[in-house]
Order: structure tokens, then C-alpha cells, then sequence
């Protein structure tokens, strides 16, 4: 349960280049589809948990959490940002889990 609440850092991945779960296919096959789905926004990492540690490095530049927005236009996911932020008024509900 504490995925939902807390989000979780392989979705950095998946975001970026597709999950392919260890089945033998592209995970860059996959990517679309698995952005498509509101529930892979919904579980990425939470400011509230993850706060400043770096989740994802590039040669220029490291995301963290509290830069999830930025880092979805980064790698291509134009509606990214949209999405997060009306997935972020649902949660506002929601505590972060201790």
C-alpha cells in the first residue's frame, strides 16, 4: 500500500524508456501504452517522500522528485506535466505515509 501513497522510483524508468517487466520485447515498445495509463503518473515518486534525492540522472542534469513535471517533458511525455498536475489535486487528500 505504500506505493499509492509514497510513489515509487522504478516509474522513473518506465517513463523514461519503457518497462518491459523482463519479458523479452523493447521496453521502448511498451513506453506509450504504459504512459497512456493514469495510474503510472499517479504512482510516481512523491515530493513529500522522496524530496531532493536524485531519481534520475542524465549527463547534464539529475531529477528528483520535487522536478517530476520538467523531467517528463525531458523524456518526450508532452502531457506528462498536465496529467501530473490534476493526479496532484486528487492526492492532495492524502498524507504522505510516515
Amino acid at each position: 500500500i505504500a506505493g499509492p501513497y509514497g510513489g515509487s522510483a522504478k516509474l522513473i524508468q518506465l517513463h523514461a524508456s519503457g518497462d518491459a517487466e523482463g519479458l523479452p520485447v523493447n521496453p521502448l515498445l511498451l513506453r506509450t501504452e504504459q504512459r497512456s495509463s493514469e495510474t503510472n503518473v499517479w504512482m510516481l515518486p512523491q515530493p513529500e517522500v522522496f524530496g531532493d534525492v536524485p531519481l534520475a540522472r542524465t549527463l547534464v542534469q539529475n531529477f528528483t522528485a520535487l522536478e517530476l513535471g520538467e523531467f517528463l517533458e525531458q523524456v518526450g511525455y508532452v502531457q506528462g506535466p498536465a496529467v501530473l498536475r490534476a493526479l496532484r489535486e486528487l492526492r492532495e487528500a492524502f498524507d504522505a505515509p510516515p
